[in-house]
């Protein structure tokens, strides 16, 4: 019963919100309005086509090579790795230097 008092809540807060975007859109020129118009159905059909795209992945239980592409933490990660075996070398060569 509350899911469904919170879902109605969430309905109206809905209906509430398109209502105060197609004020605002109607106070703007018509090329104006026409053109966000545009961008949002853009934005709109950009994210269910990514909602598809992730429903499948999580389907498939597993997030995609994207996805770890476009994450900072795979080249943080990438450089660590890179760095500290360098680092190491360039120490193991200073120390040798420096007790001779």
């Amino acid at each position: 019963m509350t899911e469904e008092v919170k879902e109605n809540k969430r309905l109206e807060d809905l209906r509430k919100k398109h209502s105060e975007l197609w004020e605002a859109l109607s106070a703007l020129r018509e090329d104006q309005a026409e053109r966000l118009l545009d961008s949002f159905s853009k934005q709109i059909r950009k994210a269910e086509a990514d909602g598809n795209r992730q429903v499948r992945n999580e389907a498939d239980g597993e997030p995609g090579i994207g996805h770890t592409l476009r994450s900072p933490w795979f080249y943080v990660s990438l450089f660590i790795g890179l760095s500290l075996p360098v680092a190491a070398y360039i120490a193991f060569i200073y120390m040798s230097l420096s007790l001779e």
